[in-house]
């Protein structure tokens, strides 16, 4: 496996979707939570592989989503990108909510993205003057950052110019807060107070002379600050397109990758409880030994036909749950990737699932 620093490790090219739904590792059942249309949230039990119900959103589907690093508290925007509402999963309760717009100015949240705790929030959104005849879009600061607690936005700002970011770039809080991670083609960590940049991590020009650029990243967030993704670049003598797995440990300033073998079309990714299996999909499936960093099962159009986008791995290792649009989960026996159940969720997700602690678990608080 090639290791790289944080300072000089190139090659990835980000796509706008930046993080995929977690497979953080559990050694007793989870629930899944997840949102479906028009404005409930359900609750799926890997013990029986069947859905309950948990609650309704107050003001309609969820639109983006994003969750604290012990996935205690979820931040869900809702009423048409225009509010966010807090949800504590394992009380089954709307613990808080917030909205920015007024009648004068519409402000719509295009992410959101806490602090370890919960307590702060930093947000991403546009702002427009709504006047008698005409809206107009306000030059406003990039990011705002707004505290929960004293349900006011206490901090705003630009990015700096450096970054130039495309589009809207993903944050990242770091454990104390101290920094903040801005992932676009490349990924800086910023000062929290200052705004000024601390690192930079250039992934956006081959990892290797003569390779041909990284493309079709998706990151995964595998535990708190580590994530994999599934890369594809050209092999510089044979000229083939490959695919490979990128590791990369947010806080350790590290990355290492490795290639697989001829490109496929897989895209997602997730990772067993014990770290020792991963599966790259999902219109094509491998099941990879992590340690000696092989593919040992091959399913070519395993879920072509299916706009999935959520693959999680069950607590014991047995089973692949994979969802993420319209209606369905499908189960799959993780060692064969033999089809096991097909559940269905009474409405469209609008949220994929994605792992708490089961409530009921001695763990939970």
């Amino acid at each position: 496996m090639r290791a790289a620093p944080f300072r000089t490790f190139v090659g990835l090219l980000l796509l706008s979707t930046l993080f995929a739904g977690p497979s953080f590792a559990q050694t007793e059942p989870t629930v899944f939570i997840c949102g479906v249309w028009p404005d409930r949230i359900l609750f799926f039990d890997q013990t029986t592989d069947e859905f309950s119900e948990g609650l309704r959103l107050r003001h309609g589907a969820v639109t983006r989503t994003a969750y604290t690093s012990d996935r205690r508290k979820f931040f869900v925007v809702t009423d048409r990108m225009e509010s966010v509402e807090i949800i504590d999963p394992l009380r089954k309760e709307i613990v808080g909510e917030f909205k920015l717009s007024t009648p004068e100015r519409r402000v719509r949240f295009f992410g959101v993205f806490p602090n370890a705790s919960g307590t702060q929030a930093y947000l991403t959104y546009t702002a427009t003057e709504l006047q008698v005849d005409r809206f107009i879009r306000e030059d406003a600061p990039d990011v705002l950052l707004f505290d929960v607690e004293k349900n006011e936005v206490v901090d705003e700002f630009s990015l700096p110019d450096r970054i130039g970011a495309s589009g809207r770039p993903a944050l990242h809080v770091s454990p104390d807060g101290s920094s903040l991670f801005v992932i676009t083609d490349n990924i800086y960590e910023i000062d929290a107070k200052t705004h000024e940049i601390i690192d930079t991590l250039e992934i956006s020009k081959p990892l290797q002379a003569g390779y041909g650029p990284f493309r079709g990243i998706r990151l995964t967030e595998t535990e708190p600050g580590m994530f994999f993704a599934i890369y594809r670049t050209t092999d510089p003598i044979q000229e083939k397109k490959l695919f490979g797995l990128a590791k990369l440990d947010l806080y350790g300033k590290k990355v290492s990758t490795f290639e697989l073998g001829p490109e496929l079309e897989v895209g997602q990714f997730a990772l067993s409880p014990d770290k020792k299996r991963g599966y790259a999909g999902l219109n094509d499936m491998v099941v990879i030994d992590m340690e000696t960093q092989k593919v040992l099962v091959k399913a070519e159009g395993f879920e072509r036909g299916r706009a999935n986008n959520s693959m999680i791995v069950s607590h014991d290792g047995t089973k692949l749950y994979i969802s993420g649009v319209g209606d369905t989960v499908y189960v799959y026996d993780a060692s064969t990737l033999e089809p096991i159940k097909t559940v269905y969720a009474g409405g469209d997700f609008m949220m994929p699932p994605v792992e708490i602690l089961n409530p009921t678990s001695p763990s939970s608080p």
